[in-house]
Order: structure tokens, then sequence, then C-alpha cells
């Protein structure tokens, strides 16, 4: 066999080679996407429920969760500065779910859910107000997405209203 031809045998082999290792690695990809979405939504499970334990755990805190469900205006400014902080870690993590779905590591029906996963939060006088106040602070887009969760939010507080 002349050497030409085995070079030829070669090069056709190394290119299947090629084509086998990207088929591979494309699947190593998709299933490291899947995991990290998975990742992820355990990381979000376990954030919401860090944070109800957290607030059931501090009878402080919870007092004044309460206390300012109604209204800022109900908080003296130690209160405010609470209240604000537990809300400031709501958004963060608002803003960490925004983030997933820009990136496509959030399932779709994941993501329409929200707005009701949001309620314990947006249906709050107090949360609305103090989202009011600091708003400005965040990007646009996220500025967006927040309002309109307590947009949504609203409208079923005055639909529960009705």
């Amino acid at each position: 066999m002349p050497i030409d031809q085995l070079a030829n045998y070669a090069e056709v082999f190394g290119g299947i080679a090629v084509i086998i290792s990207l088929i591979y690695l494309a699947f190593q990809v998709r299933a490291n996407t899947k995991e990290q979405a998975l990742r992820r939504i355990g990381e979000r499970n376990a954030l919401g429920v860090r944070s109800q334990a957290y607030l059931l755990e501090n009878p402080d805190l919870r007092r004044v969760w309460v206390k300012g469900v109604d209204g800022l205006a109900n908080l003296d400014a130690e209160e405010r500065v609470a209240y604000g902080a537990y809300l400031s870690q709501w958004a963060a993590s608002m803003m960490d779910i925004y983030e997933q779905h820009r990136a496509k590591q959030m399932p779709e029906e994941d993501w329409k859910q929200l707005p009701l996963n949001a309620r314990p939060v947006t249906v709050r006088k107090g949360a609305l107000e103090w989202w009011q106040r600091v708003r400005h602070t965040f990007r646009t887009d996220v500025r967006a997405f927040i309002d309109h969760l307590f947009e949504e939010g609203q409208k079923e507080t005055l639909r529960d209203v009705d």
C-alpha cells in the first residue's frame, strides 16, 4: 500500500475521530447544563426555605415583619433597618432568579410561577413601600422585573379584597 494511500486513510480516520470527540463533548456539555439547572433549582428552593426559617427562628425579626406588613410608618428607625435588610435579601434572591432565567438555567414553568411564589412578599404594603424607596438603586431590567412581581402581587391583593 503506497504511503499516499495510508496518509489518506489516516486523514479520514482522524476526521472521524474528531467528529466522534465533538459529539461526545456535546453530550457532556448538555448533561452538565442539565445538572447545573437542577442544582440551581435546589439552591433556589433551599434559599426560600432558609429565608422562611430565618423569619420563624428569629422572633424579633418576625415581630418587625408582621408590624411592617401594613406599612413602613408602623416601624421605628431600628425596625426599618431590620425590615429593609430582610427585604434586601429577598430582592437579591429575585435578582439571582432573574439572572438564571436570562442565562436559560431556569425551567420556563418555574419562571411563570414566580409571581405566585413571590406573593408572600409582594402582597405586603410595607414591602411595596420599601421597594418604591429603593428601586432606583437597581439596574433598569432588574427594576422592571421586580416591578412586575409587585404589580402582580398587588393585583392579587385587590382581588382578595373584592
